[in-house]
This record gives C-alpha cells, structure tokens and sequence, in this order.
C-alpha cells in the first residue's frame, strides 16, 4: 500500500510539473531555446581573442556554451553567384572547413571532390569527407587531422580563379578571390 502512495504521489508530481512547463509555453524541443544554449558571439569584453582590426570584417569568434570551445567563423555567408555560397570554421587551431551551398543541385555523391584552379596557372584538389546527400551542401575540412596543409597554403597565399564544386564550376571576381584570401588568412593565421 506504501508503493502505491509513493506512485500516485510521484504521478501527481510529474503532471503538475509537466502541466507547469507547458502553460508556460516552453517547448524544449523548440530550436530558439537550443540556440540560445549551443553558442554566442563572444562580447568583445570578454578577455579571450579577438579578430585583429584588419580581421574583423572577415571573421567573428563564437564560443559553444555547452562545451565552452571556442571556433571561428567568417562573416556571413560569401556568395559566389546566384546559386553557390561559400562558409568558412575554423576548428582546434588549424583545421579549416569551407562549406559549399549549392541550390538546386539534387543530391551529392560519396566523396565529392572540389578542384581549384588559380589566376597563376596551378591546380590543386581537395576531396570532401561528406556521405551521399540530397542537403545540396558539400563540406572540405582541410588543415590540421584532415591533411591538406599544401593545399590549405595555397588557398591563403594565391589567388583563386575558379572553383569547380561537385558538377558546378564557380568562377570569381578579383574582389571575391582576394576576399577568399583574407577569410583563410585571418582564420588560420
């Protein structure tokens, strides 16, 4: 008979409790209360680093509240044309991830490789670790575990002409590829 206070005890508990959260209108599945949660931009006053005057413009700081790590982001998303943009993170100093939105793309095979030719003449490639999608976005991580230090030089000391991403080929402006430079610069100093 004891158990059976004890159940009906703990029942009223957890309805009036859930009935409180509910009332409330908090739903913690709702993604505006995750990302409040998963990351801030970190205030300036803050005593951890800061892009340089010359970086600001390129990128921006976040901190993951949850884990307390810090990555670095470029500045909005870089459109390359009227159906590709370009995100640029930087993780655990060093490792780069330039992240390629496509629209209207369909669906991305295994594996995909993302070749770059350069106003110089010279060519290099970088193959994506990303499984078959239909998200029409394409990730390179480069730098760091990943590989691709060569590659990663490049791309902040040369600049880029075209990009070919999956089956769509990117070409840039002078403005664009010197923009490119400076994002990979500031983030990977």
């Amino acid at each position: 008979m004891l158990k059976l206070k004890i159940a009906l005890i703990f029942i009223i508990v957890s309805l009036f409790c859930f009935g409180q959260a509910a009332k409330e209108g908090y739903d913690p599945y709702s993604i505006e209360n995750w990302d409040s949660l998963i990351s801030t931009v970190i205030p300036k006053k803050e005593a951890l680093k800061q892009p340089s005057d010359a970086c600001a413009t390129y990128i921006t700081y976040v901190n993951d509240r949850i884990t307390g790590n810090v990555s670095i982001n470029s500045v909005g998303v870089l459109g390359l044309n009227n159906n590709t943009s370009l995100t640029f993170y930087q993780f655990n100093n060093g490792e780069a991830i330039l992240n390629f939105n496509l629209d209207d793309i369909g669906c991305v095979d295994d594996h995909p490789t993302l070749y770059v030719l350069f106003k110089d003449g010279s060519r290099t490639e970088i193959r994506s670790f990303d499984k078959f999608n239909c998200d029409e976005t394409i990730s390179f991580s480069i730098g760091g575990i990943y590989g691709y230090k060569d590659e990663l030089e490049q791309l902040k000391l040369k600049d880029v002409e075209a990009f070919r991403v999956y089956v769509r080929d990117v070409f840039l402006t002078d403005s664009l590829s010197v923009r490119i430079n400076n994002i990979i610069s500031c983030l990977i100093p």
